[in-house]
């Protein structure tokens, strides 16, 4: 059988890097399957990234996100639905891009990427399947490091927990000074811009190029780090249970890239700036 297979979460950004395991998981049951990855069209700018990924082979546009599926997704799944017929032996294999979580409290049980499987009625990802990977684009290496720092406040006008604290982002700017590395800036146009730092103006595709040249990322719970997950790149990731407060662990979230050192607290703001500065050092002296 050769289907076609239209799938998964169609944002936001770190969903999509997610689905990669979802995506790996259908090449190892089907290995001559059309892979057709759905990306909302606000996420866009993301595909020229995930044309890396050897599990996928087309994608498809969506116009509805809250309100999906609009009078366009359907007139484009009819197209699809057409092509199938036209081919034959091939079947056509659907799975929602709005698919709710079956268990809601899944990160008390298994990783997040093992969730985008479970939660389209898939088989279990193996460890290696979890850990999804992209081929690293050649890239000019820069003596920079990369931080997104979260947005400050949620959209209800409240201090998002989640952030990276303006302590912790004086730590990380020292330590650029005493290094003499420049401090780039990657953020999404909600979030507030650092003072006296580069921001960097590109894409969202783009911005994962500049943290790939860069010498670490530090980030908090961000799309950019499943991103920078996917190229095994230099990351430090704060967390806490901001988010999930009836998880009884972080590492259900925490991307499994092997080159990420992870610091927890119950609440970012109490993660000491003493570690912050050693995980600076030790993976800066790693990188030389």
């Amino acid at each position: 059988m050769k289907p076609f297979v239209v799938g998964f979460n169609q944002g936001q950004y770190g969903d999509l890097f997610i689905g990669l395991t979802a995506c790996s998981v259908i090449k190892s049951i089907w290995p001559s399957s059309t892979m057709i990855y759905s990306v909302n069209k606000k996420y866009t700018d993301v595909i020229p990234i995930l044309r890396l990924s050897p599990y996928i082979d087309k994608f498809i546009i969506w116009e509805g996100y809250e309100d999906w599926p609009s009078p366009v997704d359907s007139a484009n799944l009819g197209k699809l639905l057409e092509l199938e017929k036209k081919a034959g032996e091939n079947s056509f294999q659907f799975f929602q891009p709005m698919e709710k979580h079956t268990v809601a409290d899944w990160y008390n049980y298994w990783h997040q990427t093992a969730e985008s499987c479970v939660m389209h009625s898939l088989p279990r990802p193996t460890k290696e399947q979890e850990n999804f990977k992209l081929p690293k684009p050649e890239v000019e290496q820069e003596e920079t490091i990369t931080i997104c720092t979260g947005r400050r406040k949620n959209k209800e006008g409240e201090y998002n927990t989640k952030a990276i604290t303006l302590e912790q982002i004086e730590t990380v700017k020292g330590f650029c000074e005493e290094n003499n590395l420049k401090l780039i800036q990657i953020k999404g146009g909600e979030e507030d811009s650092i003072e006296g730092v580069e921001h960097f103006e590109g894409n969202y595709s783009e911005s994962v190029i500049k943290v790939l040249q860069s010498k670490i990322l530090v980030s908090c719970d961000t799309g950019m780090i499943w991103a920078s997950s996917a190229f095994s790149h230099p990351t430090i990731g704060l967390y806490d249970l901001s988010f999930y407060p009836d998880a009884a662990t972080h590492l259900n979230w925490v991307p499994k890239n092997e080159n990420q050192a992870t610091i927890f607290s119950k609440e970012i703001k109490n993660i000491g700036l003493h570690k912050l500065e050693e995980c600076l050092s030790g993976m800066y002296n790693t990188s030389k």
